[in-house]
């Protein structure tokens, strides 16, 4: 699966939502190694796993609307103003090496679809008191800190003019399947 995940990331696989002419992904940061998969593999090595159904990885993605990449042209996928691209960044890289310092294996942006939007693999391993790394994906993302860290993500982009969606939304989640469909479904 992971594997699988920085295939995706780097563009190695068919992506239907993303123009095939558009920009390769950049990769921002890697733990180690030429691709996400490796940098992933890098951190899990001697990590101590409970069973076999332990969480190996945790896929993330950061963005933020397309009104700060490209105010005023908020309907014009794909356009992007350069200065804010990377002004965001910045911060969102900066923020997510806080937020997991011995735990983000990699950071790759993506410009080739509507918003441009970063993609991080994030390995769950926590040092234990005797100094040995086990991996704990619950230690890191219940749903609480969930909501932390939503909200520490929108301070730390607040003085771009960037603020956090509305707490507690009722919006409902859409499988990744059903939202392509409903995609291709209006492309058609």
């Amino acid at each position: 699966a992971i594997a699988a995940s920085s295939a995706h990331t780097m563009r190695e696989n068919p992506t239907p939502n993303a123009d095939p002419d558009g920009p390769p992904p950049v990769v921002v940061y890697l733990a180690d190694g030429r691709t996400p998969y490796q940098a992933a593999r890098h951190l899990l090595e001697g990590a101590e796993r409970r069973n076999r159904d332990t969480v190996l990885c945790r896929e993330i993605v950061l963005s933020a609307s397309p009104s700060y990449f490209r105010p005023g042209r908020e309907s014009m996928g794909g356009v992007f103003e350069p200065d804010k691209v990377k002004a965001w960044t910045v911060a969102a890289l900066a923020w997510a090496k806080r937020q997991w310092p011995d735990q983000l294996a990699s950071f790759v942006v993506h410009a080739d679809e509507q918003n441009i939007h970063a993609y991080l693999l994030v390995v769950p391993r926590v040092k234990s008191a005797a100094g040995v790394w086990k991996l704990n994906s619950k230690a890191l993302f219940d749903r609480e800190r969930l909501r932390e860290l939503q909200t520490g993500y929108g301070e730390a982009l607040a003085p771009l003019g960037i603020r956090r969606g509305e707490p507690g939304s009722q919006a409902e989640h859409s499988e990744v399947k059903q939202f392509y469909g409903v995609v291709q479904a209006a492309k058609q």
